[in-house]
């Protein structure tokens, strides 16, 4: 199969995973017939949405039809996003608990306002 076949299939197959409004029944022969997850991770960790696409395929009860390795690697991944993000809130806590102290009142914008906002 040509590279660029290959790319537009992955971007498919990914883009359908990530859609919230894609259900498991539609997603389980997707992903039996899909063989390109290198190609996926690549694209998915390009797009900065391997954490996203772990969340889906968990949601949609699906993890089961993904090869091992890649589950233990989507896995890890999530957890260290997740754990990343945790010091990030505790910093914007420590951050705002100081300004509040000198009676600042602190605007957070783009990924601190929507981490800090639960």
């Amino acid at each position: 199969m040509k590279a660029q076949s290959i790319q537009c299939q992955t971007l498919s197959v990914l883009a359908q995973i990530i859609d919230p409004d894609c259900t498991s029944a539609l997603l389980t022969n997707t992903i039996n017939n899909f063989s390109y997850w290198d190609t996926l991770v690549m694209v998915a960790s390009e797009h900065l949405v391997l954490p996203t696409l772990y969340y889906q395929l968990k949601h949609k009860n699906l993890l089961k039809l993904l090869p091992p390795d890649l589950l233990i690697y989507l896995h890890s991944i999530t957890q260290m996003n997740r754990n990343r993000n945790e010091a990030i809130i505790n910093q914007i806590q420590e951050v705002n608990a100081i300004l509040e102290s000198t009676y600042i009142k602190a605007v957070f914008v783009k990924g601190a306002a929507m981490l800090n906002s639960g």
